[in-house]
């Protein structure tokens, strides 16, 4: 009998260390993400069920400040997150939702009230120096714009209730942070392109400050050899011996005429 014990208890250490790495694997596969929601929000939550009109304009919040600035947002609300961090899930679903993009998806997990900022990764450029810059669109997010929006956040007194009107207020904040980090950068653009515009117009008109003065110093050059007179220079000479027009040697030959031989 008691070997018998003994074979059972074998048998079930030898399966228990067969089924623990079967759900060790199983564990680490990622559960699908879902769809990306036609209204931009993923109330997972159901916390605002019960206020369709509220999500609704938030939903058309998140869609215009999109379709203006083409910098795609998303949110997604979860009671609980099991087998994952809300640092992994707002990366997976950024992924999905977003991929290469520029966008963000901010996700809140309701129990505790806590959320996460998943931003899209934008490319590094590399100078000759070794040193990594970050490359962006025109529709992309500055680095220090994201960390001020995340720092704003930050500052928002929670209630901790994981209610409607908290991730309401959450999601509201966020959006408008957003809209105004690109208004700010649409306010620079106008500058920037004026200061670029006097630039030019200064080196313009230098240039053809530039070509007037050549023109004008060609022009006077030409009046001048117009104008011009050549006359020959006084030159002293010797004495003529009574020749009025002489200036140099004068001298005259005379030839007799031969006569006839007679025949």
């Amino acid at each position: 009998m008691a070997g018998l014990m003994s074979g059972v208890r074998l048998v079930s250490l030898m399966l228990l260390m067969l089924v623990i790495p079967l759900v060790a694997q199983e564990s680490k596969k990622v559960a699908p993400m879902p769809p990306a929601p036609a209204g931009r929000i993923l109330d997972d939550a159901r916390l605002f069920s019960l206020h369709p009109q509220e999500l609704e304009r938030l939903s058309d919040r998140l869609a215009e400040i999109s379709e203006r600035t083409g910098y795609q947002i998303y949110a997604a609300i979860f009671d609980s997150l099991i087998g994952t961090s809300l640092k992994e899930q707002s990366r997976l679903l950024q992924e999905a939702w977003i991929g290469e993009k520029p966008g963000v998806v901010l996700v809140l997990e309701s129990d505790s009230s806590v959320y996460q900022i998943g931003w899209s990764r934008t490319p590094d450029a590399v100078t000759e120096a070794g040193q990594k810059v970050p490359l962006l669109a025109t529709s992309d997010l500055a680095p220090q714009d994201q960390v001020r929006i995340f720092d704003a956040l930050s500052l928002m007194e929670s209630d901790g209730k994981g209610s409607m009107e908290s991730a309401a207020k959450l999601i509201t904040a966020f959006s408008d942070e957003i809209d105004q980090a690109f208004k700010e950068v649409d306010a620079v653009e106008p500058a920037r392109w004026n200061a670029r515009v006097l630039i030019l117009g200064a080196g313009l008109l230098a240039g053809l400050l530039l070509i007037g003065l050549i023109i004008g110093a060609w022009i006077r050059h030409t009046d001048r050899k117009v104008t011009e007179q050549l006359v020959f220079p006084k030159v002293t000479v010797g004495m003529r011996l009574g020749a009025q027009c002489g200036g140099g040697k004068i001298s005259w030959r005379t030839f007799d005429v031969l006569p006839r031989e007679k025949v």
